[in-house]
């Protein structure tokens, strides 16, 4: 009895002396626990901890129903202090607005100078009513990696590629690829996967502005000149055999080691993912060029695709701003961006450039020097992947295989779209 009087003798001194108790952050990633990028958030966690007595737990929740897993927190308001999201209107916008999202310009959690000097926050910002429901903490750019033994083993001189192929140059060299005898493009689209990204690179290219894409995807009827054009372009690919045969019945989650595993000579590239190329090939045998500009004549036809890897409050956190200092973190501490640029993640600080960074990769960093060169724009993942992937995964291949039409497609997709 006389220990419980002397702790709360104790505790109640410590509350008279205004200390609050230690404050501690759940952050829910799709990062695997030993990826390069995640290693770089802990890092990031240890400078909170250092500076503000503030512990974030990191909880590696993997890329596989991650949307679903967000849309779930949002209906039950429970779950994490901070989340990863993607930027763009179907991902951190639409979870913004399903109420998963505390906004970063309210309360001065982000003064307007902080946020004024922050890159591709337009795509995490509501355009209906201007909130901002968070931040990319990396430009992520939309590439492309190349094995270049097997570039020369078919007699393609890599050293001559453009800065960016345009389709026709991206089709000469799967044709010399696959006539050497080599699988020019990794594929997996068990999941229908492929169809997003096929229409979120190849739709755009038709456009002269990013915001001319987005109505696109949601008007009826959705069958029209431009997207029988890109079905067929789609279609043809597949048929000339520059997918790797069976990519049909492979899960995303395995598209990658089709590379590593030199069968195929031309994969996506992402940042996360260069490290994993490179450990597994060797930089040497590692290329990378900009994502092929897919067949359009629009003017974002040869601009760069790019996204972000956001991250976001939660709406029921009680510790906003201990949240919103963990994000500065990643954002403005530039020995935290200087970990991301080294593993490919550009910064998002208006006021970093690219020559403040040491990038021990000589590829990569050619390719951030071109990267500064050519104009981008919010790829349409963005606004394309979430409302259609259901009818993506289950009629993808039905159209690739000659099962249904273009036609046909385009109605499952349509029957997705709101009356």
């Amino acid at each position: 009895m006389k220990r419980l009087f002397i702790l709360g003798v104790i505790l109640s001194a410590v509350a008279v002396a205004g200390f609050a108790a230690p404050v501690t952050l759940e952050y829910w990633t799709v990062y695997e626990k030993d990826s390069a990028l995640n290693k770089v958030m802990e890092a990031a966690a240890a400078k909170l901890k250092a500076s503000m007595g503030v512990d974030v737990t990191i909880v590696n929740k993997g890329d596989s129903g991650f949307r679903e897993l967000l849309t779930a927190s949002a209906m039950s308001q429970s779950g994490p202090d901070l989340t990863f999201n993607w930027t763009g209107l179907a991902d951190i916008v639409t979870s913004g607005r399903q109420g998963l999202h505390y906004p970063l310009n309210k309360d001065n959690l982000f003064t307007k100078d902080e946020l004024s000097n922050l890159l591709l926050l337009d795509s995490c910002t509501d355009p209906d009513n201007g909130t901002v429901y968070g931040t990319a903490y990396g430009n992520n750019y939309i590439a492309v990696a190349y094995n270049k033994q097997m570039m020369k083993q078919a007699g393609i001189d890599w050293t001559k590629f453009p800065a960016k192929w345009t389709y026709a140059q991206f089709l000469d060299v799967c044709a010399r690829l696959k006539k050497a005898g080599i699988a020019p493009f990794g594929y997996a689209n068990k999941e229908g996967i492929f169809a997003d990204w096929w229409f979120s690179f190849t739709f755009p290219t038709y456009q002269d502005k990013i915001t001319d894409v987005i109505p696109f995807y949601n008007r009826k009827p959705l069958y029209n000149d431009v997207f029988a054009d890109v079905m067929k372009k789609w279609k043809a690919f597949r048929d000339a055999g520059y997918y790797l045969e069976g990519g049909n019945t492979i899960s995303i989650n395995d598209l990658w080691g089709q590379f590593t595993a030199k069968k195929v000579a031309i994969i996506p590239l992402f940042p996360a993912l260069y490290s994993i190329y490179v450990n597994a090939l060797g930089a040497e045998n590692v290329g990378i060029m900009e994502w092929p500009s897919m067949g359009g004549n629009g003017k974002l036809a040869m601009l760069d695709p790019i996204f972000g890897d956001a991250i976001g409050i939660t709406k029921w956190t009680t510790h906003p701003r201990e949240a919103a200092a963990f994000i500065k973190e990643l954002v403005f501490d530039k020995e935290i961006v200087a970990q991301f640029v080294t593993n490919g993640l550009f910064p998002v600080d208006k006021r970093m450039k690219l020559t403040d960074f040491n990038i021990p990769s000589a590829d990569l960093k050619a390719f951030a020097a071109r990267h500064q060169t050519i104009g981008t724009y919010p790829e349409g993942h963005a606004f394309w992947s979430r409302p259609f992937s259901s009818a993506a995964e289950k009629f993808s291949n039905s159209f690739l295989e000659g099962q249904i039409t273009a036609q046909q497609y385009a109605a499952e997709l349509e029957a997705i779209l709101p009356q």
